[in-house]
């Protein structure tokens, strides 16, 4: 039985610990001195593409963590992007934060439709990738006649990040060659298919506008996109990147 099995683990355990608390707490210490270091590490390096066009995702969701209400719910589809939401995104938490891990993609917007129909007293974002949004742009349809008050956020470095990752890691002729088959969207109009929708729309191109895009999608009646051109050679944290 589960619960039996569990409580003599735990007893076990117990008595392996006794007297080794000081032990313990040295080991705990020494791993959170390690990941603080990292994550200094991994901020610095951020900071210095902090200004940087195409904009850094990571200085989208730092955006996102200054201008967002606490109580706003996040629905991660950034694929790539999604390790930056985890890391600066400090409201995330129980309630608060949705993400997938899995072979699915354009679930995002409808679910962030979905839940702001269920949640009509606080505020839901979806922050998609751009090949995400294309896989389900239409919920916008529903978030229009409902009037929702749900924003779409869209990380658009115009190629299917995850694929050119891929390869990027498998190292074979489209790594060396610089060419990734079937990767690259060019020439998408997301503001044009939002407004066919009836969706209103703003297009980011500085880290500076960032901040003013967001308040006009926060003080917007009814549904609003706000459409970020973030760095396409940005391959998520821990990635070296798409070198060409």
């Amino acid at each position: 039985e589960l619960a039996l099995s569990l409580s003599c683990l735990s007893e076990s355990l117990k008595a392996q610990s006794i007297g080794r608390e000081n032990e313990f707490m040295r080991r705990k210490q020494k791993t959170l001195d390690a990941v603080a270091a990292a994550r200094n590490q991994a901020e610095s390096a951020l900071r210095a593409r902090w200004e940087k066009i195409p904009i850094a995702p990571a200085r989208v969701v730092a955006a996102l963590d200054e201008a967002l209400p606490e109580n706003t719910i996040i629905v991660d589809e950034a694929v790539r992007a999604s390790g930056y939401v985890k890391q600066h995104y400090r409201a995330a938490g129980p309630g608060r934060y949705y993400y997938y891990d899995g072979g699915a993609l354009g679930w995002g917007i409808g679910m962030a439709v979905g839940m702001q129909m269920a949640l009509p007293n606080q505020r839901v974002v979806a922050v998609v990738g751009d090949g995400a949004a294309l896989f389900g742009i239409h919920a916008l349809w529903t978030a229009a006649r409902r009037e929702l008050p749900v924003i779409v956020v869209v990380l658009d470095n115009r190629s299917y990040a995850a694929v050119v990752a891929a390869l990027v890691d498998y190292k074979g002729e489209a790594f060396k060659k610089g060419i990734y088959p079937g990767c690259d969207m060019e020439g998408i109009d997301f503001l044009a298919l939002a407004s066919g929708f009836g969706v209103q729309g703003r297009s980011v191109l500085r880290p500076a506008e960032l901040e003013p895009a967001l308040r006009w999608a926060l003080d917007a009646k009814g549904p609003a996109m706000v459409h970020v051109r973030t760095d396409p050679s940005d391959l998520g944290p821990g990635h070296p990147g798409r070198p060409n």
